[in-house]
């Protein structure tokens, strides 16, 4: 992978800045063409890719429930995610894809599959998660979780006091494990990102968005 300090706008509100909205159609390019949002590596997100992905955290009554900036960075995440395992040679089961997808209703995703893009869409954006979870098993160590780690856990935690001891073990060892996962993760991710080369197309301002470091 490339080896240069990630550089990227960050966007406020519920929208993208008009600026970048204006670059991404054309503004400034040439005629005919559609300037990417983003490209990760030289991979382009378009334009596109974000209204459908950003359809996913629609408010009833307009807007966003997380920032413009989340719903980018989480689509460059998936690309970087996308373009590891392309390198490590991974991929998602098909046949589990579409038995997720078949199985599908509004009750289990808590919503209807057209308000948030309709069912092309819907298998994208679970194809981005089991390739998530899949190149996370592979770069990921499992995590050890240590006897006084769990002890201290269940010692601040009365509730569980009153659930049988190998359950609350099992309970404490299972939520520690997952919180150390997330962590590991995140610092994954950082990396990736760190040691990218990611453009965003927004002439308004350009900020560091990792600390520069060894890749």
């Amino acid at each position: 992978m490339p080896r240069s300090t990630t550089r990227l706008a960050l966007f406020g509100g519920g929208t993208l800045a008009a600026a970048t909205i204006a670059a991404c159609l054309g503004g400034g390019a040439p005629s005919g063409s559609v300037a990417p949002l983003a490209t990760v590596n030289g991979h382009e997100i378009t334009l596109d890719e974000y209204h459908a992905y950003a359809a996913v955290f629609a408010e009833p009554g307009g807007g966003l429930r997380v920032s413009p900036a989340q719903v980018l960075l989480s689509l460059i995440n998936q690309e970087l995610v996308a373009q590891e395992a392309s390198r490590l040679g991974l991929a998602v089961d098909q046949g589990e894809l579409e038995s997720v997808v078949r199985g599908v209703t509004a009750e289990s995703i808590g919503a209807s599959i057209e308000d948030t893009g309709g069912i092309d869409a819907f298998r994208e954006r679970l194809r981005a998660h089991m390739l998530m979870r899949t190149v996370k098993e592979a770069v990921l160590a499992v995590p050890v979780i240590e006897e006084h780690e769990v002890r201290a856990a269940y010692e601040a935690d009365p509730a569980l006091t009153e659930l049988p001891m190998a359950e609350a073990w099992a309970t404490l060892t299972g939520r520690l494990a997952a919180r150390e996962l997330d962590a590991a993760w995140q610092d994954w991710l950082a990396s990736q990102r760190r040691c990218a080369i990611i453009v965003v197309n927004d002439p308004a301002s350009t900020i560091a968005l990792e600390g520069s470091g060894p890749c």
